[in-house]
């Protein structure tokens, strides 16, 4: 008898937290409707330069790395 008590009220808890936090609701502020008026719009500037850096744990990868960057400057040069 204990141990059926001690079930349905292990299941009651489980039951009553998944409802409590799944049923959450997260907020988030509204975003801001962008214009569709180009005059609005400001220019991008493409004349960025950046330094493109892989930070890893393991060793010994410098020419695959390498390799990663000669791709990456072929697409955005």
């Amino acid at each position: 008898m204990k141990k059926k008590v001690l079930v349905a009220l292990l299941c009651l808890c489980a039951i009553t937290s998944s409802v409590l936090f799944a049923s959450g609701k997260s907020e988030s502020p509204a975003a801001q409707p962008q214009s569709q008026d180009p005059t609005v719009q400001q220019p991008v500037d493409k004349n960025v330069s950046m330094q493109l850096t892989f930070l890893t744990h393991k060793q010994g990868l410098e020419e695959e790395f390498a390799r990663y960057q000669v791709e990456f400057n072929k697409i955005y040069p």
